[in-house]
């Protein structure tokens, strides 16, 4: 199939922030832990940047939208898989909370727009992926998932509330199972395709990094004090480079629809 591509929103090559933000304690969007399709493989995370749908610019939409009695509205489709209008508004949220520092509230119709954008396709890489990893017959067990659940459990003060900030996101504990089985079983399948013990950064890439750094900020710490930030950088992005191939072979031979 024909796909044309676009570009949502990209690694902007900003200085790393050299000082420690303040934990965000809002718990409710406990499931942004779960449901931003974040690929996390080795500590390493990544977002697909590229885009692309079997319909041209002109027809393409990601206005999420409910029906009258507000009943979620099918979006896109992944040969054949739905995708609904609430997974993508909960995505797109998570989206802006993961990019806005701590306390700030308001966020820019830009970020907004961008980030629905981005939600949609991310939505879109993880369904391919995840249909492609249950077709090479990967499975995870159900001790996985509740091991997932359990760590989310303990970033709260206690169950209950953890349950109330599943109810606010409106959210069933069922659905959230099938989130995390659907990320785990994508996150193995990656785990076969691509040599992520294989993935480093050589000293002089890092020193590399930090210099460009250095010249778009002053008073820049010393390199021992962010070596480990400017690594894992180097590796995400080289972890990208790879995992983004085989989404764009992927892509190719899918049946993408965005309504």
């Amino acid at each position: 199939m024909s796909e044309q591509k676009d570009e949502v929103i990209e690694d902007s090559g900003t200085t790393p922030n050299t000082s420690k933000a303040s934990e965000n304690k809002n718990k409710t969007k406990v499931i942004s832990i779960i449901i931003v399709l974040i690929i996390v493989v080795a500590g390493v995370v990544v977002f697909k940047n590229n885009t692309s749908s079997n319909k041209p610019d002109s027809e393409k939409t990601t206005t999420l939208e409910t029906d009258k009695d507000n009943t979620p509205v099918i979006v896109a489709r992944v040969n054949g898989v739905e995708i609904l209008s609430n997974d993508v508004d909960n995505q797109t949220q998570a989206l802006i909370n993961s990019s806005l520092p701590p306390g700030v509230t308001d966020v820019p119709a830009e970020l907004e727009t961008e980030a629905r954008k981005q939600a949609l396709q991310i939505m879109i890489n993880q369904e391919i992926l995840y249909q492609t990893a249950v077709g090479s017959g990967v499975e995870v067990s159900d001790e996985d998932i509740q091991s997932q659940i359990d760590s989310i459990i303990q970033r709260f003060p206690s169950e209950a509330e953890y349950k109330t900030a599943l109810a606010a996101d409106n959210i069933s504990e069922d659905i959230l199972r099938q989130d995390i089985k659907k990320q785990l079983t994508v996150q193995k399948y990656v785990d076969t395709v691509v040599d992520t013990d294989g993935i480093t950064a050589s000293e002089e890439e890092i020193q590399a990094l930090y210099d460009k750094y250095s010249e778009a900020q002053e008073n820049m710490p010393a390199l021992e004090d962010i070596q480990e930030q400017l690594q894992a950088e180097i590796v995400q992005g080289k972890f990208n480079t790879q995992i983004s191939a085989i989404i764009d072979q992927l892509r190719e031979q899918a049946d993408i629809e965005i309504l």
